[in-house]
């Protein structure tokens, strides 16, 4: 049996002995090499042989090796004998200089994006010119287009007296676009290196970030640059790092104007998933091309189309004027409550000039009008208040009637609600979302919301009291401070309970002199303690909407998925075809952010950076820090 040949490995003044035998192969060899010299890392050193009459003889691939082994028989070198293979990847001076090992870049796998002549690219000229985009940036250099059509595209070096260049084309009849020419070698030098390049286009960092776009679509441009940088060494501007994402949202989501033919689409997949739906989902939005006035009354039309039932419906807003409008014309009978926050706020703009202990105590004062248990309170509260406020006070409140603010005199059911938070919350629920094309931007509201349902339902399906928990808890609160009261029965269901001070609570009618039940359609803490000193049922006197059957009933029915598999790609055959709204496009860039409203508060966060408390946090963070 022949015993293998020692491949004798040689680096500077150190060996190393390889055995090679039949199943080595060139992968396994470099591995072993970079496990006998710790400072090596694959892929950046060149292995070559020497036997006479023929020096530096390359070793890159299983064949050469199989060459190598081939070779060692012929020549009949033994085990005793010396193949050497000199291993080079740069001076002494250079290591010792850069010590640390090469990072492994994303972008490693264009080194070799242009590999030769006959390369075959299958989607054209357009693939072609993407790999030379990838191979030009990795190895530094730049070049022009010499010829740039659909069928020849032709590239050389920018430098004057270049050497390298490349030229590929259609081959006929079969269509393949080739590599037919190709100088592989570069006479500039390390001067025209560069780590940035007009070839690190829009579309190609678009086409590397789409997936993390995905991913996460608020990504913004800065994360962008810093991953460029760090994982493929390439420098772009801030305006193409931006333009790359947009792109990127483009090749995800869709074209923006595309987006709008989409839509029909959408709507008739969106009812043939959810057949013969009936219901009405706790949430309702329109997406326009302004708040105006049109618009408002647009959406109040298509509101009551499906409100048909006789209840009461009451509205609660930020005042804005095509709104008020919209509401008074489509639902004249219905109570319209003003957002106390809102109206805050107003009231503080209202009062500048005016210092700000003053000014505190004024909307303070203010607060306490809206939530007023009775008229005759009300109506004391507001006296002081114009005597405390002035004119001021007395010009902002003779544009606000009282039912629209005060609760003795609103009309309606508010159940407590004094606020239009809720739809501040969903505003912020789908802050991400809002930038992208309309069709996506509906169908993340449909998934967020099939999300959100679904959970509710899990929940409420595990829950085994009577009232919801949360309202449960309350009302174990309630008789807990209430236990230590005297309750005096006046007649059939009117109590007086001994608290401090003393209230009436009748309960037949579910109101409190306190005002609370009635505020909040809620049992107050003194209609706990009379109900439970009547021995009735707790429940009996609870607003439906309380109970865990009416919670359970409201997220019974799902939001049925939408499949885009056998979305029909031929948008510009249907009947029906949106198109984007006419609307003129303000200068500069388009805003992602609603804009606030005037006094609202903004939570302050604490950067674990700087450490400075304010609205930015470590990933946003531009402070300067001390060496």
């Amino acid at each position: 049996m022949d015993e293998p040949a020692v491949l004798l490995c040689r680096r500077a003044d150190k060996s190393v002995a390889i055995i090679l035998s039949q199943n080595l192969d060139f992968e396994s060899l470099v591995s072993k090499l970079s496990h006998k010299w710790k400072d090596l890392t694959q892929g950046c050193f060149e292995i070559c042989y020497t036997l006479d009459g023929h020096p530096n003889c390359d070793v890159d691939c299983d064949e050469d090796l199989i060459a190598l082994r081939t070779l060692a028989k012929k020549f009949r070198i033994g085990r005793s004998s010396e193949l050497i293979s000199e291993i080079d990847n740069g001076s002494e001076m250079t290591m010792s200089l850069y010590d640390q090992e090469k990072k492994q870049l994303k972008s490693d796998g264009w080194r070799i994006a242009i590999k030769g002549v006959d390369q075959v690219f299958v989607g054209g000229a357009v693939a072609f010119r993407e790999s030379l985009s990838k191979y030009s940036l990795f190895h530094g250099f730049q070049y022009i287009y010499a010829k740039n059509d659909a069928e020849t595209v032709k590239a050389c070096c920018r430098t004057l007296h270049y050497t390298w260049f490349v030229k590929a084309k259609v081959e006929k009849p079969s269509g393949l676009f080739r590599i037919k020419e190709l100088m592989n070698e570069h006479s500039c030098g390390a001067a025209s290196l560069s780590t940035s390049s007009s070839r690190s286009s829009s579309d190609l960092i678009g086409r590397i970030f789409s997936e993390a776009i995905r991913l996460s679509p608020s990504k913004r441009p800065v994360d962008v640059r810093k991953e460029l940088k760090k994982d493929y060494g390439i420098d772009v501007t801030y305006r193409r790092a931006w333009m790359g994402v947009e792109k990127a949202r483009s090749f995800v989501y869709g074209d923006y104007k595309k987006s709008f033919k989409e839509l029909t689409w959408f709507v008739d997949s969106f009812k043939a998933s959810n057949p013969d739906s009936t219901c009405l989902y706790p949430i309702c939005v329109a997406v326009v091309d302004s708040e105006n006035s049109e618009n408002w009354h647009w959406f109040m039309l298509k509101l009551r189309d499906f409100l048909d039932f006789d209840k009461e419906v009451v509205f609660i807003s930020d005042r804005h004027e095509g709104l008020l409008r919209a509401v008074e014309s489509v639902f004249p009978s219905s109570p319209h409550s003003y957002c106390l926050l809102h109206l805050k706020a107003n009231l503080r703009k209202h009062m500048g000039g005016l210092d700000t202990k003053k000014k505190k105590h004024i909307v303070a004062l203010f607060h306490r009008c809206a939530c007023a248990a009775n008229v005759q309170e009300c109506d004391k509260l507001l006296s002081k208040l114009k005597q405390d406020g002035g004119v001021k006070i007395t010009e902002f409140l003779s544009r606000l009637e009282n039912e629209h603010w005060c609760h003795p005199y609103f009309p309606g059911k508010r159940y407590g609600e004094l606020t239009s938070n809720l739809v501040e919350c969903f505003n912020n629920w789908i802050r991400k979302e809002r930038r992208l094309p309309i069709t996506q931007l509906v169908d993340k509201i449909r998934l967020k919301l099939m999300d959100q349902m679904c959970d509710r339902r899990e929940l409420a399906a595990k829950w085994k009291t009577v009232i919801c928990p949360k309202w449960d808890k309350k009302l174990v609160e309630l008789f807990g401070l209430s236990k230590t009261w005297n309750v005096v029965r006046a007649n059939g269901d009117l109590y007086e309970v001994q608290s401090d001070p003393s209230v009436s609570v009748d309960i037949a009618r579910r109101s409190c002199s306190c005002g609370d039940w009635q505020l909040n359609m809620f049992p107050c803490i003194h209609g706990v303690c009379a109900l439970k000193k009547s021995k009735k049922d707790l429940n009996d006197y609870m607003e439906c909407c309380f109970f865990s059957e009416s919670y359970r009933e409201a997220y019974s029915k799902c939001i049925n998925p939408v499949p885009r598999i056998w979305q029909n790609v031929d948008l510009d055959a249907a009947d029906d075809i949106l198109l984007p709204p006419l609307c003129k496009r303000p200068p500069g860039r388009p805003r992602t952010e609603r804009i606030p409203s005037t006094g609202a508060k903004t939570r302050k966060v604490t950067c674990s950076r700087c450490g400075q408390v304010g609205t930015h946090n470590r990933g946003t963070c531009k402070e300067p820090l001390e060496s």
